[in-house]
């Protein structure tokens, strides 16, 4: 795959993850497993990635610590796990901390500024671990799922499609 198709691909994984939390389908680090497991191929159930990577959401359920986005990114193949300790470096390269009390201590008082942000987070760390997946294993590019990756919901959208089963 030539780098400006896999640019492209690393796009439309990024956007996906945003979107996914952005219409509150799911939370950051479910939306990351999510995006960039279903993005690349790989068989992963809707409900098997929320009860995989929900704890992990709201920095470690809710007690601000790891950000939710980063732990989510944990949960994938092996190749991602093995090279965690690289997905660290580069999220704190770009965010100074992985803490998601430091990562949005200024925004807790501005509620849509706090989401912006963290969706923001979550489609690029999305983009981050699919990098270091296919910096691994670039056979993936072959089986990408670009209906998963291309679809979207409005915010009503994604609540409805939450509240009602399929």
């Amino acid at each position: 795959m030539r780098a400006t198709a896999v640019e492209d691909l690393l796009d439309r994984i990024a956007a996906r993850a945003e979107n996914l939390f952005r219409s509150k389908q799911f939370m950051c680090a479910e939306a990351v497993l999510l995006a960039v497991t279903r993005g690349l191929g790989q068989d992963l159930p809707a409900e098997t990635a929320i009860a995989l990577a929900a704890p992990f959401s709201d920095g470690m359920g809710g007690s601000g610590c790891t950000c939710g986005a980063l732990s989510g990114a944990q949960g994938q193949r092996k190749e991602a796990r093995r090279a965690s300790r690289e997905l660290h470096r580069r999220f704190t390269a770009a965010y100074r901390s992985v803490c998601c009390r430091v990562l949005t201590k200024e925004l807790r008082n501005y509620p849509k500024r706090h989401f912006n942000q963290c969706a923001a987070i979550t489609g690029a760390t999305a983009r981050m671990t699919a990098r270091l997946i296919l910096e691994k294993e670039q056979t993936l590019t072959a089986q990408v799922d670009l209906n998963f990756l291309d679809d979207r919901h409005s915010l009503v959208g994604g609540l409805l499609k939450r509240m009602l089963p399929n």
